[in-house]
């Protein structure tokens, strides 16, 4: 053996070290897998990147090559595109956009709020969701057979539920420009609680609700067996405490969940708060 050795211009040694790095990557490869498969069987179309924040981010196995172990054994996410029309604009009353280039400096100073549609057979749900957007936690959200007022009226007042009933002040209520957000009672939901309303012009600017609508529906809803229109309440609830409490998030500090990030907020965790600034101008991609 050693001739052989000799004649391959290596040692013994030098096989055996290279024998026992080809089993520790084959077994770390197979951990990763593992891991992955039970985090998938709870966030179907988590993303290999939010699966490496979650799980493995600790540990000494790198970023790069976790993904890549993820994305050679299977776990790419593909989403459908979405068409369907959820915004209607009567084009007679809206308010001027009032978030453009802030800065935000903690919770409840911009929520942004949008509609979007689930398909359950050969019927069309609509689902309201509020986010904070510096925390980017769904704050309401409301699960209706149309696209009426009142179902985006229950969606705030769950997130007054959640933040207080009280005067907000120093909040912003962004939107787009469907009739719902100019409704006389949503209006005066909005007066009542002293919350400033705001308004986007292009699809872009309303951008952090409009992601988290593909989020629920693409990495959940469409990944699990919903009948009816009581099953899709169930199934939304159940996807906005995934989506809370433990998808991670990487443009959060920690990379953790919204209410995660909350609570280390609430806990005196940052030093120095963190500051959000939000969009000045479209951005090309």
């Amino acid at each position: 053996m050693k001739e052989i050795y000799n004649r391959l211009g290596t040692s013994r040694q030098n096989v055996s070290q290279c024998l026992q790095r080809l089993r520790a990557k084959t077994t770390a490869a197979d951990m990763v897998v593992s891991v992955a498969k039970d985090i998938r069987k709870k966030q179907p179309k988590l993303g290999c990147r939010k699966i490496y924040l979650k799980a493995f981010q600790h540990l000494p196995l790198g970023r790069d090559q976790c993904e890549q172990i993820l994305l050679s054994s299977g776990f790419r996410v593909q989403f459908p595109p979405n068409f369907r029309r959820t915004t209607y604009s009567i084009g007679k009353l809206y308010y001027p956009n009032r978030i453009e280039g802030l800065t935000l400096q903690g919770i409840n100073r911009v929520w942004q709020s949008d509609i979007t549609y689930f398909e359950v057979g050969d019927r069309f749900y609509y689902l309201v969701f509020i986010i904070d957007v510096y925390s980017r936690r769904i704050v309401g959200w409301s699960v209706d057979h149309s696209l009426w007022a009142q179902a985006n009226l229950r969606a705030l007042r769950k997130a007054f539920c959640l933040r207080g009933d009280g005067p907000l002040k120093e909040l912003i209520h962004h939107s787009d420009r469907g009739s719902q957000y100019i409704d006389k009672d949503y209006i005066a939901c909005l007066t009542q609680h002293q919350i400033t309303p705001s308004m986007c012009q292009f699809a872009w600017q309303n951008a952090y609700c409009e992601r988290v609508n593909g989020i629920i529906k693409n990495e959940y809803l469409n990944c699990w067996k919903i009948s009816d229109l009581t099953a899709l309440r169930k199934a939304v609830t159940k996807a906005i405490h995934l989506y809370n409490y433990e998808r991670p998030h990487r443009e959060l500090p920690n990379k953790v969940a919204p209410a995660i990030f909350e609570t280390q907020l609430n806990n005196g965790l940052f030093r120095i708060k963190p500051t959000m600034k939000l969009y000045s101008k479209q951005i090309n991609t």
